[in-house]
């Protein structure tokens, strides 16, 4: 007989873009419905109070997503912005804002180096919103067909792109990219072969 699923009371949600560098278990227990870092811009914003949603940590409430439901096609807040127009909307003042720390948006490194700098010995979690260490479009099947992992997993491939990527933007995110090609190496390192190619094309 199947088990009735088990009621999560916290949750950290984090983009594929992000790379964990230090424990954030805390997430999990802070006192609050719900919790994000306040956003960073290269324009004329700089720094502000609305937050980015790479990094979420929430208590799930059905009550809450049944309101949030009835309430997403509101014209209150960008829909260009997809889920953090909305997200901003909703919570508005009532979200935490948590430290740079749980949300090392690139961002912070070009508008504050000094304070990117000093973060560090205490950065749990870096956002690659400006330079993508992955290849967002992988060159494969035909016309709208599905990757195959063999694809996906064309480590050649994304060996060159990371190489490409480190001279993105003039180099200046070359050190956060070599932090993503080091935990990419020691994954590929720990994957079986019988899932995947590995050795590439």
């Amino acid at each position: 007989m199947d088990q009735p699923p088990t009621s999560l009371k916290s949750v950290v949600y984090l983009d594929a873009d992000t790379l964990v560098k230090r424990n954030f278990d805390e997430l999990f227990d802070i006192p609050f419905a719900f919790a994000a870092t306040p956003d960073v811009y290269l324009d004329n914003r700089g720094f502000v109070i609305g937050f980015n949603t790479g990094v979420m940590a929430f208590k799930p409430n059905s009550k809450v997503f049944d309101d949030m439901v009835t309430k997403i096609s509101r014209n209150d807040y960008g829909h260009g912005e997809g889920d953090q127009g909305f997200i901003n909307a909703y919570y508005s003042q009532q979200a935490i804002r948590l430290p740079h720390v749980y949300n090392g948006n690139l961002a912070v490194k070009s508008k504050g180096r000094k304070y990117w700098d000093a973060i560090q010995d205490q950065m749990r979690i870096v956002h690659f919103t400006l330079t993508k260490p992955f290849d967002m479009a992988p060159r494969c099947g035909d016309g709208d067909a599905v990757c195959t992992a063999e694809e996906i997993w064309d480590t050649k491939r994304q060996k060159a792109y990371l190489q490409t990527a480190k001279m993105d933007r003039n180099g200046d995110y070359k050190e956060e990219i070599e932090w993503w090609e080091t935990m990419y190496d020691e994954i590929v390192a720990n994957v079986k072969t019988d899932h995947c190619n590995l050795t590439g094309r």
